[in-house]
């Protein structure tokens, strides 16, 4: 009995005891920074472990519900309850250091990453090539001959969907836009996608530019917040695009 009351008496603070009115000011001071007083039945009290042991071993303050013949006991379990408490709290800074190291990791990755690398050609260069290495004069590059404006778009990439044709339109993105894309080479590759397609894919990558916006906020995990601004981002490159689309039709209209 004597150990399930002093474990309920433990885990249930403020601890309040009795103590001689001449013994008030010792009480309190031993209460610590935790101190309380109960004003109906007249007791101190503290929130602290510590404090507690403290109290007891003074013997100017006794633990109301405990029996004097448990003191003994019940020191010795307070100082358990104390070390348990102790361990309980190292083990949660434990994990709270290693969540923020994880969560300093995951920062630091997406930091390095760079939104739409996939489709951005490596500015990296090419490591010139020996001049003994061939005794051959090299050959000049040869480029494709520009399309001339006049010369009709062609299709190259599958058919869109009516997804990608609903999604389009509803940015704005013109007919003669769409045909114009297909010269853009800074959309990807063309086999796999439709020109609607690549235009919504580079979308795609305006969208995780537009979330990296936020990285050290928390409106990076809010779609209500990046997502208006990827919006913007959207129709300003629709926009841009009629306007090549325009300037590259204007000569064959001249």
């Amino acid at each position: 009995m004597a150990e399930e009351v002093v474990r309920c008496y433990l885990d249930n603070p403020p601890y309040y005891g009795r103590s001689g009115f001449s013994h008030a000011t010792l009480v309190k001071q031993l209460c610590g920074s935790t101190r309380t007083w109960d004003p109906v039945r007249k007791l101190w009290g503290t929130r602290c472990t510590d404090a507690l042991q403290d109290l007891v071993a003074s013997g100017k303050w006794h633990p109301v519900g405990i029996e004097h013949e448990w003191k003994g006991h019940f020191q010795r379990a307070a100082q358990k309850h104390r070390e348990d408490a102790q361990a309980q709290w190292n083990a949660q800074q434990e994990a709270q250091k290693a969540e923020a190291a994880a969560a300093e990791a995951a920062a630091a990755a997406l930091k390095r990453r760079t939104p739409a690398s996939w489709v951005i050609a490596s500015r990296t260069p090419k490591k010139p090539k020996d001049a003994t290495a061939s005794a051959r004069a090299p050959e000049a590059p040869r480029a494709s001959a520009p399309r001339a404006p006049s010369e009709p778009l062609t299709r190259t990439g599958v058919e869109p969907t009516p997804t990608e044709v609903a999604e389009c339109a509803r940015l704005g993105v013109t007919h003669e836009a769409i045909a114009f894309s297909d010269t853009l080479n800074m959309l990807g590759p063309r086999g796999t996608l439709s020109n609607e397609g690549r235009i919504l894919r580079w979308c795609l990558a305006l969208t995780s530019e537009a979330r990296y916006e936020f990285e050290r906020s928390a409106d990076y995990f809010e779609p209500n917040v990046y997502l208006p601004v990827a919006e913007e981002k959207h129709r300003k490159f629709a926009a841009d695009l009629n306007a090549q689309a325009i300037e590259h039709a204007a000569p064959a209209l001249a």
